[in-house]
């Protein structure tokens, strides 16, 4: 898809200077200007009713002399001006017919200024596609060198793996010949769980396991947007109206309904909880401590986010890229947020049911990471302490 300001210039080009519109059978003169066919058959028609006698005209854009003879169809503009007839249908809305000249953050789509005031994308975070343009073009050459590191990594890990069903294929023959050995391998439970499952017999056991690493977390009021209200002891956040007291601070989130936890984590496993209750609408997780905050992002772990979110749209999900749909069996009013950054493994449980709900793909955590929260209209977020 073209770029709007690059098509903006391409439309310039082609535009007749006496119809002010695309050009219509484009004809070229001898200073190399071109004209609609009919645009400059009126014209040259126009000036020999004035002056019959009249061989030499001016040029309607520079004033250059040319004769009538010197007036040829210019092929190449045609097909350019057909080309970009073609991008303008590539950019109207499928829905409304007007131009695409915005772009849905909440959404990752383009839409129209008719879109943008329907009930599907209210109260989402839009801009014009000019001032993202450059910014998810860095995103999208990090995603690739990403991609290129994921894909030597799985390398090395197909050739380990490859080792290791080796060695393993030695081992079971030496068991099959050896009838007095009996090998019983025991259970194993294990934080990593990739599937949703419940697990309620086991419920108190895990509970004790994820609070043995539980630490204090607090909300962080330099981060918070202006329509965030914190509470005294900086537990609880809700959103509100615009606040103009808060200061400049170049920590805040400008764009984002968005605060950060004051606790930063580096290594080693920490574990925190967020009572939800039954709001509409939220996300939580860790983010990197340098992640944009006076933009719109696409939170997801290539720009340096590890969440989850309820919105009333698509109910639970997690924000990977694209998203993941959750099924939950039960509503959660508490989620636990497990980290462990020496593995690089973001996980989240459902407290009230005692059941896993996802767990990221393991990551490389390149700075440090802060607890994230966004907050939705009436839908208010408590820090439990950790000993409640």
């Amino acid at each position: 898809m073209a770029c709007p300001i690059v098509t903006k210039k391409m439309k310039e080009e082609v535009t007749c200077a006496i119809c002010l519109l695309l050009m219509a059978e484009p004809v070229s003169i001898s200073c190399g200007h071109s004209y609609c066919r009919r645009c400059i058959s009126d014209f040259l028609k126009n000036l020999h009713q004035e002056e019959p006698s009249l061989n030499v005209f001016s040029c309607p854009h520079c004033r250059a002399p040319f004769r009538m003879a010197s007036v040829r169809p210019n092929k190449h503009l045609g097909n350019l001006i057909e080309a970009i007839k073609e991008m303008d249908q590539e950019m109207s809305c499928e829905e409304h017919g007007e131009f695409l000249h915005l772009f849905c953050e909440d959404e990752g789509q383009l839409i129209c200024w008719r879109c943008e005031r329907s009930p599907q994308h209210k109260g989402h975070d839009t801009a014009v596609i000019e001032d993202v343009c450059q910014s998810y073009k860095e995103r999208l050459q990090n995603a690739q060198t990403n991609l290129k590191q994921l894909e030597e990594e799985c390398t090395k890990q197909k050739v380990l793996a490859r080792k290791q069903i080796s060695e393993w294929n030695d081992v079971k023959e030496t068991l099959r010949r050896s009838s007095a050995v009996k090998l019983e391998t025991p259970e194993a439970h294990s934080l990593e769980v990739h599937t949703v499952c419940s697990v309620s017999e086991l419920y108190f056991d895990m509970k004790k396991m994820l609070r043995s690493y539980q630490v204090n977390v607090t909300l962080d009021p330099d981060t918070a947007h202006h329509e965030l209200i914190l509470s005294e002891d900086r537990r609880q956040v809700t959103r509100g109206c615009f606040q103009e007291n808060l200061g400049n601070s170049s920590r805040r989130f400008t764009v984002l309904p968005s605060i950060l936890g004051c606790e930063g984590f580096t290594s080693g496993r920490q574990y925190f909880e967020v009572d939800v209750g039954e709001g509409t609408g939220w996300d939580l997780g860790v983010c990197l401590e340098n992640v944009h905050r006076d933009i719109g992002v696409i939170q997801c772990p290539q720009s340096g986010f590890w969440a989850i979110r309820l919105c009333v749209k698509k109910g639970y999900v997690a924000l990977t890229s694209p998203l993941t749909s959750l099924y939950l069996r039960e509503q959660p009013l508490v989620v636990g947020v497990f980290l462990d950054c020496d593995v690089g493994v973001v996980s989240f449980y459902n407290m009230t049911a005692g059941s896993h709900i996802f767990t990221f793909p393991r990551a490389s955590f390149s700075d440090t990471l802060r607890p994230y929260f966004r907050v939705y209209q009436h839908s208010p977020l408590f820090l439990p302490p950790p000993d409640k």
